[in-house]
């Protein structure tokens, strides 16, 4: 081989082992979430209604034959936070429903210390309500809806569903 063929050999060699001489492996740059992905469970599913003795008394002051309590819990798995703006709870027995019960960013605010749902984190909401139905049965089913708006202004309704004993 030349001296000149020889010289552009090795300062090819150079080049190629220059180009691969960090140890640090590359780290992908991370896609920000254009939108949360949130989930709304309700846990106990099915929940058991207790029957009030005396009855039970509202915030309002008004008094109710059962009371209830279930946890719903929204989750986000995007890596974008979320606010709930409200949750209504809506039971209903056969084909008659009682007017829905709203809970606002406040009311949720005082249940579960925030309204935030953290990126890639969860919210546990306890709700406790009180009822009496005209046919004065404990069982129906409860339909939550919550509206949400993520951090990034995307509004959206997630509902779930369970059944009262």
């Amino acid at each position: 081989m030349s001296r000149t063929r020889v010289g552009t050999l090795w300062l090819f060699v150079a080049v190629v082992i220059a180009g691969c001489g960090s140890d640090s492996p590359t780290v992908p740059t991370p896609v920000a979430a254009s939108r949360a992905t949130v989930t709304l469970t309700i846990s106990p599913s099915p929940v058991t209604a207790v029957v009030c003795t005396p009855k039970c008394t509202s915030s309002s002051g008004n008094s109710f034959d059962f009371s209830v309590s279930v946890t719903a819990v929204l989750k986000e798995s995007a890596g974008l936070g979320a606010s709930v703006d409200g949750i209504d709870w809506q039971l209903s027995r056969g084909a008659s429903a009682a007017p829905p019960l709203n809970f606002s960013p406040g009311q949720i605010i005082q249940m579960a210390g925030t309204n935030h749902v953290p990126a890639n984190g969860s919210l546990s909401i306890p709700l406790n309500v009180v009822y009496s139905n005209a046919a004065g049965a404990k069982d129906g089913t409860v339909t939550l809806a919550a509206h949400v708006t993520d951090d990034k202004a995307n509004a959206m309704t997630l509902t779930g569903v369970v059944n009262v004993q």
